[in-house]
């Protein structure tokens, strides 16, 4: 588990835009991280996280299992890979959090091809979905 500031070894984003305070580990196909969400969140209105907070801690997620690979891959001193949404498609959002509650998105790669990565990603509050899409994520050589 990573949490803190061992969070930004593994993705290029920094405050206030982080959307991600701990991940709990990757296998070779997949990875888990977990946000608590807070009223000083840039993404949070009205005791809530909107769309962009859900779809930007997704590919944060995202950044963060690619970023574990890197560094399995590079070695430990390996910086985060600056890396672009490609495309997000099949989006479902069923409910926005509110300030206090705690997401987990798991994502699972479902194809791969050069510095191309296509996942698919569930976020949940506790055995509640409230989100789910695949994402696109590209990442710079």
């Amino acid at each position: 588990m990573i949490q803190g500031e061992a969070i930004k070894e593994l993705i290029p984003q920094r405050e206030p835009v982080m959307m991600i305070d701990t991940f709990y580990g990757a296998t070779a196909t997949e990875g888990k991280s977990g946000l608590t969400v807070t009223s000083s969140n840039v993404f949070c209105e009205n005791g809530k996280l909107r769309e962009m907070g859900i779809i930007e801690h997704i590919a944060q997620t995202s950044a963060a299992f690619n970023g574990v690979k890197n560094k399995q891959a590079n070695g430990e001193d390996s910086a985060p890979k600056l890396g672009y949404i490609g495309e997000i498609k099949k989006c479902q959002i069923t409910r926005l959090p509110k300030v206090g509650e705690r997401m987990e998105t798991q994502v699972v790669v479902t194809a791969e091809a050069l510095n191309v990565t296509l996942m698919e990603a569930t976020t949940n509050i506790g055995a509640e979905t409230i989100a789910t899409c695949q994402i696109k994520l590209f990442e710079e050589e």
